[in-house]
């Protein structure tokens, strides 16, 4: 598999304020999605939403159709709210799983 172009989505907050500086990515998520003059709480995973939903009631159409209209190349995801929808989207691939994450 060879590396995707496309962005990084990234709830944690601190991680992802990081994650351009150290992967030349661009990321969805972060301290400037808290911040943003826009609150569309669409592009970002804020307070446990995502999608404008639980985050842990988004199904896998709907997660692989916000990947694909975000150009997402690389979620990084709280296990809790994304399990194995991950792999049920078309084209998904799980890199790594930890107890807390899934990449």
């Amino acid at each position: 598999m060879g590396i995707a172009r496309g962005r990084i989505l990234c709830p944690d907050e601190q991680l992802a304020d990081v994650l351009p500086y150290f992967t030349g990515y661009e990321v969805l998520g972060g301290g400037m999605t808290r911040v943003s003059p826009l609150p569309h709480k669409w592009a970002g995973c804020v307070g446990g939403l995502f999608l404008r939903q639980g985050a842990t009631n988004v199904t896998a159409d709907a997660l692989g159709e916000y990947l694909k209209a975000y150009n997402v190349a690389y979620a990084i995801m709280p296990a809790q709210w994304t399990g194995s929808r991950l792999l049920q989207v078309p084209g998904g691939v799980i890199c790594y799983q930890s107890p807390e994450y899934v990449v």
